[in-house]
């Protein structure tokens, strides 16, 4: 009889690598366009612009 009693998921090293990576790369992609967009190298439709004056006015306290 077997006793070995793992209740861990095994997920290959190559998901593993390839889940990593893209999420890697969808950070770097958000936050590039968030700086892109505080340093106006972007133009951003209303929505995004209202969401940029948003996050400045009630989460960084930044002088709009």
């Amino acid at each position: 009889m077997s006793t070995n009693t793992v209740t861990s998921l095994k997920v290959s090293p190559v998901r593993r690598v390839l889940v990593t990576g893209l999420t890697i790369i969808l950070v770097i992609a958000v936050t590039t366009g968030f700086v892109w967009l505080q340093t106006d190298h972007v133009i951003a439709p209303p929505r995004l612009r209202m969401l940029s004056w948003l996050w400045s006015v009630f989460v960084c306290r930044c002088p709009a």
